[in-house]
């Protein structure tokens, strides 16, 4: 299969020894002793009831294990990640089917960071979401829903397990860096209790008389928002920082989400990422405006809270230095300053991610 060479590929490329070995391997466990992770990298794979006993005992032996997952929930490979996850004491339930080519799949999490920074995906074809407990770690998400997870046992001594709802992503290689943050976090999982989020979006704005919807993706859960809601679900009119807290059964996570008033006569345009490489393709952070405006400042901060680059002029463009250094490869914050030609001021700001 083309995902084992690729599979393969990655690994040797992050200096790990890598086999490709045949499905009638899950028959006998006695690779287990010279196996560290195990890559099942074929959604459509007909795995038989000792096959998946046998992934279930390599996870409990230690060995964290990827298992490749499709588009329906009926595959076994779907059935069998759900029964695995229900084996070790979790809950995972299988949800939407997504069709057609999910452009724009976002990274989330320490996978977007860890080892390498992962702009969205511009290719992922097929897809069915999934939620689970406080033991589940999402990392794709898309349409308001996740399509990547890795479980992490209660117990330390389990290995954890991963999997993507697609398959073509990576027999396309549509983000090699990607299969090696995957890889990483299957050596090395996160501290679940850092790393788990519940499903709040990024800080956003809202329009004059806009309605947003604020959603908490959590199971069998207690919900306590700042305005005294119990709902996983609220509405909100107007801009302020909105907050939950959600109980669990592995203990308390709280999120919060800032919702800032826009000036939706003047929309602005800026890029998520860019890549200031000197291949004169997206190499310059651009701010655009829909309409004539005065007063504008634009500063940008690294991670750090420092300032790296400031303009008041819209002409102005950032390339991604520093007082002539090259900065690196990392997730910027920028604030926006600007009047619009009706007199109306907005404050905006995000993340803008720097790739090399």
């Amino acid at each position: 299969m083309v995902m084992d060479s690729v599979w393969y590929d990655v690994a040797l490329g992050m200096g790990h020894t890598a086999m490709i070995l045949p499905y009638t391997t899950l028959l006998d466990t006695s690779f287990f002793s010279t196996t560290d992770v195990l890559i099942i990298s074929n959604a459509t794979v007909a795995l038989f009831p000792s096959d998946i006993k046998t992934i279930l005992w390599c996870i409990r032996k230690g060995k964290p294990v990827y298992l490749q997952t499709e588009y329906l929930p009926e595959f076994v490979t779907n059935q069998a990640f759900a029964s695995i996850v229900d084996s070790l004491g979790g809950i995972f339930d299988w949800e939407e089917n997504y069709s057609g080519d999910l452009v724009g799949m976002k990274v989330i999490g320490s996978f977007a960071t860890t080892p390498n920074v992962i702009p969205p995906l511009d290719y992922y074809w097929y897809s069915v979401s999934g939620t689970g407990d406080c033991h589940m770690m999402y990392f794709l998400e898309y349409g308001a829903a996740y399509h990547g997870f890795q479980f992490i046992s209660h117990d330390p001594l389990f290995g954890s397990m991963i999997t993507t709802t697609d398959q073509d992503w990576i027999q396309e290689r549509t983000s090699t860096q990607l299969m090696e943050n995957i890889i990483t976090h299957l050596i090395n999982p996160p501290d679940i209790a850092e790393e788990n989020t519940i499903g709040l979006s990024n800080d956003t704005a809202i329009c004059s008389g806009q309605t947003l919807v604020l959603e908490v993706v959590a199971q069998n859960a207690s919900y306590e928002w700042n305005d005294n809601s119990n709902s996983p679900r609220i509405e909100v009119s107007k801009p302020g920082i909105y907050g939950v807290t959600v109980t669990l059964e592995c203990g308390i996570i709280i999120d919060s989400v800032i919702v800032l008033g826009a000036n939706c006569s003047c929309p602005v345009y800026n890029p998520n990422a860019f890549s200031p490489n000197r291949d004169n393709v997206n190499d310059l952070f651009t701010i655009q405006f829909a309409c004539d405006v005065s007063d504008y400042s634009l500063m940008i901060f690294d991670r750090w809270g420092s300032l790296v680059y400031g303009s008041d002029s819209i002409m102005d463009t950032w390339d991604g230095t520093f007082h002539g250094n090259i900065s690196p490869e990392g997730v910027y914050a920028y604030f926006i300053h600007y009047t619009s030609q009706e007199g109306v001021s907005s404050t905006i700001y995000g993340n803008i991610t720097l790739i090399r």
